[in-house]
């Protein structure tokens, strides 16, 4: 109940649940009715679908660290939620900014810091793993991963974890790590919890 079926293409059927589900320019969407795992079928109002392989694409939402949710209400501190709006405000303000600090090793993580350092900025992101994507991939995939990023001038800082957020006067203006290290930051992008 509540999914809804995007077909881009006869080969691939994703299912996004309906209170996830915002928008989508694809013109063959239904409302599922009922998933039969056993017999591997789809039903929909007037239409079967049977499949071999089902990926049920539930979304994921954003974790914050109760130690860092004060660090929210600052300007330049922000999370990474399914909201075009924000994303479009976050993109907005990040413009003219150089220092970013992006928490979080993960997929959505590694994908912030490498779409931001492509615009000429400094990227460091704070990981508590040897590499990045380590709990997505093998040693293998992971490191040849973390290699990329490396290469393309996104620097990490391993086995390590933010404890604070500092601000001055209301906006982002460093980052402090466990290790006791402080990192200057005009951005921080808190991409934890997916």
């Amino acid at each position: 109940k509540n999914v809804k079926l995007l077909t881009p293409s006869a080969d691939v059927i994703l299912v996004e649940q309906r209170s996830q589900f915002v928008s989508c320019p694809m013109s063959n969407l239904w409302l599922v009715d009922r998933v039969d795992l056993e017999k591997k079928c789809i039903y929909l109002a007037n239409k079967e679908i049977t499949f071999d392989k089902l990926v049920f694409a539930t979304g994921s939402k954003t974790f914050v660290h109760s130690s860092l949710e004060p660090s929210l209400k600052y300007d330049g501190v922000f999370t990474v939620p399914k909201n075009v709006e924000y994303i479009r405000g976050m993109s907005e303000y990040v413009k003219d900014k150089k220092k970013i600090v992006v928490v979080g090793t993960g997929f959505i993580g590694i994908e912030m810091a490498m779409e931001l350092n492509s615009a000429n900025r400094e990227v460091t992101v704070v990981g508590s793993k040897e590499y990045i994507l380590s709990n997505s991939f093998d040693e293998e995939i992971a490191l040849e991963a973390h290699k990329e990023m490396l290469a393309s001038g996104v620097k990490y800082i391993a086995n390590d974890r933010v404890v604070g957020i500092v601000d001055k006067d209301g906006v982002v203006d460093k980052v402090e790590l466990k290790s006791g290290m402080t990192l200057d930051a005009d951005v921080v992008v808190l991409a934890t919890g997916y």
